[in-house]
């Protein structure tokens, strides 16, 4: 009867000091993960709604840049793995400009456009978080998985998982906890995803040599049907539209997927984000274009009737990546750090983000 007792007093008390961590993070977290010196494996097991501060946030900063999207705003790829410092887009452009204005990641992997924007209202309208409106926004739309996600996300039964990450972020935490340390030691012994025994094999030729991807490789959206394409694109424009009524400044950058960048050789086997759907035989590097053609050119007229400046990437990534790599070894999904140093400065060459007699 005591043991009973005594486990249940302990379940309370850890239950309680949980509880209390958890409400002292939400208050406090501003100060603690705002810290320059904040160690990236501690900074892992942050839910990703907290992820915009990292590295820096309002310190002796009166203006920032937003930038917005998913794990291309967040900086996912081979810096990210390898626990650098200056992994993202955002470091990238913070450092360029000698650190003299801000960028604040409101992005997330897996972030489709609906998520984006909810991550970001809930953020500027916090009074917890006590961030002004950006100065302008740098939005990020990436042909690999966004209208993919925009239909996931759609269908999704959120409210609940929404709560427990908003309220609730140290549990959230606890239950990542898992797969984070099996990630690390899985890093640590030089195991990646892209490294598994896979009997699914894409390749591409650079500088006249063959090699080999351990995997499927993320395409524009070739599984969806015109309905559904056209669906998630709508969530795209919608989206776009909800952040004009607040922003007169915005840019989107249009990302192109690796099968698109890379000299593929065919077949192409693409990563199917639609789980019901088997319609990605065969595929072809002219398939791949010309929906790349299709979506960037439906999106670029988007924006020049709505005042958005628009950027497609496509062309200038394909240029590069013949010369130099611009992914992996580990992630073949995301740049690596050359690939997002590139990217940096194809966007400060573009467009005008702050008066540049303020960078000495």
């Amino acid at each position: 009867m005591n043991k009973v007792k005594n486990t249940f007093v302990v379940m309370i008390i850890t239950t309680i000091l949980i509880l209390l961590i958890n409400f002292i993070f939400i208050f406090f977290k501003k100060d603690f993960l705002s810290q320059n010196n904040l160690n990236r494996k501690l900074f892992a097991l942050i839910p990703y709604n907290y992820a915009h501060y990292y590295p820096k946030i309002n310190n002796g900063f009166d203006e920032y840049i937003g930038i917005l999207g998913d794990s291309y705003a967040f900086g996912a790829g081979d810096s990210y793995l390898n626990n650098d410092y200056n992994y993202s887009i955002g470091h990238h452009l913070f450092n360029f400009y000698q650190k003299k204005i801000n960028f604040v990641n409101f992005g997330g992997p897996g972030f489709g456009s609906k998520l984006t924007n909810e991550n970001f209202f809930h953020i500027i309208n916090s009074k917890i978080h006590n961030l002004a409106m950006p100065k302008k926004i740098i939005y990020f739309f990436y042909e690999g998985n966004d209208l993919q996600d925009n239909l996931n996300y759609s269908n999704l039964n959120k409210t609940n998982l929404t709560l427990i990450k908003k309220y609730f972020p140290v549990f959230h935490a606890l239950n990542l906890l898992p797969y984070k340390i099996i990630s690390k030691i899985k890093l640590s012994l030089g195991i990646h995803q892209s490294q598994k025994k896979n009997l699914t094999k894409n390749y591409y030729v650079y500088n006249n040599e063959k090699f080999e991807i351990n995997s499927t490789i993320q395409g524009p959206p070739i599984e969806l049907n015109e309905t559904e394409f056209d669906k998630a694109l709508n969530i795209v424009f919608e989206n776009l539209l909800e952040l004009k009524e607040v922003s007169d400044n915005i840019s989107l950058i249009y990302m192109p997927s690796p099968a698109v960048v890379l000299k593929m050789v065919e077949p192409i086997k693409v990563q199917n984000h639609m789980k019901k759907k088997n319609n990605l035989k065969n595929i072809t590097n002219l398939d791949l274009d010309k929906l790349n053609i299709l979506l960037s050119t439906k999106i670029e007229h988007f924006c020049k009737k709505n005042n958005i400046l628009f950027l497609n990437t496509t062309n200038d990534f394909k240029k590069i990546s013949s010369q130099k790599k611009t992914y992996g070894p580990l992630d073949f999904k995301h740049p690596n750090s050359f690939g997002y140093k590139f990217l940096a400065n194809l966007i400060i060459k573009n467009i005008s983000l702050i008066n540049e007699n303020n960078v000495k």
